[in-house]
């Protein structure tokens, strides 16, 4: 895959506000996948941990509650506050944290500041600039390792 192509758009440059969203079915489907995976991964001795994402199909505190219910006990949750906090538009995240607390493995513990998530809703900026500032030197390094990262075959 090109590193310039369409993926790098939808990852980086698309407008958080165009998360993709899974039906009910289609959450079934891939929670099945998932717990598939970590099935087979539990039989190799590791655990399986699920990190929930602002910009993707498990963002909001609702997509957590179908992804958990579309797993079962060997998929675990990397619960991240800041995610769930931003998928929420500022709820508190405690609520989904208790809920999902047996299958949590790791925790993400994020500051969000509430004057730049709503710039970045209001304005449909991306990750990267919720991430990183546009006008910040590290902007280009950055995305680059991020590609990088991404696309690195080893």
């Amino acid at each position: 895959m090109d590193a310039t192509g369409p993926a790098t758009k939808l990852l980086f440059d698309a407008d958080i506000n165009t998360s993709p969203v899974l039906t009910a079915e289609e959450m079934k489907a891939f929670g099945a996948k998932i717990e598939e995976l970590a099935a087979f991964c539990a039989s190799q001795g590791i655990d399986l941990v699920y990190h929930h994402h602002m910009g993707t199909v498990v963002e909001t505190p609702a997509e957590i509650d179908a992804f958990m219910d579309a797993t079962g006990p060997a998929t675990k949750l990397l619960f991240d506050a800041g995610h769930c906090y931003f998928g929420s538009n500022g709820q508190d995240p405690a609520p989904v944290l208790e809920k999902h607390a047996a299958r949590v493995k790791h925790f993400h513990a994020k500051n969000v500041r509430p004057a730049v998530m709503k710039d970045i809703r209001e304005d449909k900026k991306s990750f990267m600039d919720a991430s990183v500032p546009a006008s910040s030197p590290c902007r280009a390094t950055r995305k680059a390792a991020l590609i990088s990262n991404l696309f690195s075959r080893s």
